[in-house]
């Protein structure tokens, strides 16, 4: 728990000013909030005591309580004598005034540079999780749940604030006010204060009793919010099956079973943690009653030269000395219950990602020539997914790839922008292995259109720019023109300016497909991957789509896979692959003779125009 709340704390280092500044503010705090009892004092022993004599201090080498008390009434019974009762008690009323004004306006600063500390972690914690999340691979956002991810940006980050860095303040200015109001109560009687001392752990001890629950219930909250996270977006992701379907009471059982789960783990969270204040209330009730009857014991059997007044005193420090304690232990329950949100949050930020950049990367190639696959084996784990793979592929030939669903196509194609990087084996451009070159530049080098169009909730004109944000309008309307977008586009409610919609819901599948494809035509990539593009399509909509699609691959090398061979009948070269291995390579008219699985899938799709 402590390492976990010191790598939170690390956090701090760019508010060292802000931290110095709330240091400073809080020991003028501290300062002041004694000074408001130790005026008091005089008060209760001196203006209203009428019997009391001016007595001239003796000098002694020994600084204590006694010797300060009798100096400070020596100094103020010759005021009252020299200035008059009322007017000394129109000055210490001032005087008590400008002390809680100091204090109350001390405690506002300490806060105030708080909130500049506390808002700032939490700022950078969300960016350096975002800016994590953006560098790992694929391959993690496959194996990871979505409601995971959100339920550790939102609310993982928000126990971390409430709990962790919450208690910030707390650990830095109880534990100073304890240690001032202990430093005065050992002033004033260190018989008293030592007998506090061996009783005040009684209430520590209960208090990490009660916390130690806490950070396991929490952790297993914060897991059961993210499976009702997950299966929200589910849900309201394929409202349209489920409606299909008639799934609705399933969904809502599948949602009600871990509601349920969350809602039991939450309550012996809450019951857990707001056990801590009655219980340190009651306690400090006992630890006061203990000290009123020993402390007034001393009094009363003339074992201690405490006067009434600073005995009254004395308690009302130590009244001051159990909300600290009290808060200390406060803060170590909520450290407890937010560290199980600190080990999500730096699990998630200890995860390496799978694609790195080589120690001494290159620039992409500014004529590259050829695109080799050699002996390229992957797996997902241990399933294999592609082995042996050799292929190579020419500047500006249109390579196309069929095959059985699951034989690898994809995967294939996925690798050559490393999205994934291959097991054995290696994929060279100029005979430079891709692994060599500059991660943050090469990949600008492709445009890529998926089989599933994606749009960000934006205008029309920001999601064609996306890859290439400083172009002006002229260039993304001749990106859509050649997209076969340009005239849909003008007819939308404000043409370019027009907000898609989340996942551009408010434009049909072919016209979300089409601004994809302007938007990887405005790149004008070298390399184009077109991952069936127009399987999802109805005909109208893929002739459209198509005929963009043959608009931007001219002069391109460009990698299509299609189940539909429709749509790869003109490539250069024909990859069919099954099982993860290439079994056929050869153009349109040389796989159609040679009685092939191409063949067969010319025989069941019935294509007059590829026979």
């Amino acid at each position: 728990m402590f390492r976990l709340s010191v790598r939170v704390l690390r956090y701090c280092v760019p508010y060292w000013k802000s931290i110095v500044a709330m240091l400073v503010c809080l020991m003028f705090f501290v300062f002041f909030n004694l000074a408001s009892f130790a005026t008091l004092v005089p008060f209760l022993d001196t203006l209203f005591d009428t019997n009391l004599k001016i007595n001239e201090p003796k000098q002694v080498s020994v600084l204590n309580a006694s010797s300060v008390k009798e100096y400070a009434y020596y100094k103020l019974l010759k005021y009252i004598e020299e200035n008059g009762r009322m007017h000394t008690l129109y000055v210490l009323c001032t005087v008590l005034f400008v002390v809680f004004l100091l204090k109350n306006l001390f405690a506002y600063l300490v806060t105030y540079f708080l909130a500049i500390i506390e808002g700032g972690i939490v700022r950078d914690f969300r960016k350096a999780i975002f800016s994590h999340l953006t560098q790992l691979s694929l391959s993690y956002f496959t194996n990871e749940r979505k409601g995971e991810l959100i339920v550790r940006m939102t609310s993982d980050i928000e126990q971390v604030q409430s709990s962790v860095v919450g208690s910030f303040k707390g650990l830095l200015r109880h534990p100073l006010v304890a240690i001032s109001m202990l430093t005065a109560m050992f002033f004033i009687s260190w018989k008293l204060t030592l007998f506090v001392l061996l009783i005040l752990p009684i209430s520590g001890y209960a208090i990490s009793r009660v916390s130690k629950t806490l950070k396991k219930n929490a952790s297993i909250g914060q897991d059961r919010l993210s499976r009702l996270i997950s299966i929200v977006d589910e849900v309201i992701g394929g409202m349209r099956i489920v409606k299909a379907f008639g799934a609705e009471q399933r969904e809502q059982e599948k949602f009600s079973i871990q509601n349920d789960g969350y809602y039991q783990t939450y309550k012996k969270v809450y019951r857990r943690r707001e056990l801590v204040q009655p219980v340190t209330e009651t306690l400090s009730v006992i630890i006061i009653v203990a000290v009123l009857l020993y402390g007034g014991s001393l009094i009363i059997n003339g074992t201690n030269q405490m006067t009434a007044a600073l005995f009254l005193t004395y308690i009302g420090i130590f009244s001051q000395l159990l909300p600290p304690i009290k808060g200390i232990g406060i803060a170590l329950g909520d450290i407890a219950k937010g560290t199980a949100s600190s080990e999500r949050i730096f699990q998630l930020l200890d995860t390496k990602p799978d694609i790195i950049n080589a120690p001494n990367a290159t620039s992409f190639p500014k004529e590259f020539t050829t695109i080799e696959y050699k002996n390229v084996h992957f797996s997902y784990g241990e399933k294999t997914v592609l082995q042996d793979i050799n292929l190579t592929i020419k500047k500006g030939e249109i390579i196309a790839l069929i095959g059985p669903s699951g034989g690898g196509k994809t995967t294939l194609a996925d690798l050559l922008p490393r999205f994934h990087d291959v097991k054995q084996g290696e994929i060279c451009i100029n005979g430079v292995n891709i692994k060599q070159f500059d991660l943050n530049t090469y990949r600008t080098h492709f445009g890529i259109v998926t089989q599933h169009p994606i749009l960000f909730n934006d205008t029309i004109a920001n999601n064609i720019k996306y890859g290439k944000p400083n172009a002006n309008i002229d260039e993304i309307i001749t990106a859509a023109k050649i997209a076969n977008a340009h005239e849909f586009i003008l007819q939308t409610e404000n043409g370019y300016d027009t907000i898609v919609g989340e996942r551009g819901s408010k434009l049909s599948g072919g016209q979300q497909q089409r601004i994809c494809i302007a938007r990887a035509v405005l790149q004008n990539p070298e390399i184009l991957i077109l991952d069936e593009a127009t399987s999802a399509l109805d005909n109208e909509s893929e002739k459209l789509v198509q005929d963009a699609l043959y608009a931007v691959m001219k002069g391109r090398t460009a990698i299509v896979i299609a189940h539909r061979l429709s749509t790869i009948q003109n490539a250069d070269k024909i990859v069919v692959l099954d099982k993860g291995e290439i079994i056929e390579t050869g153009t349109h008219q040389e796989l159609s003779q040679k009685g092939g699985l191409y063949h067969k899938y010319l025989s069941m799709m019935q294509i007059p125009f590829l026979s």
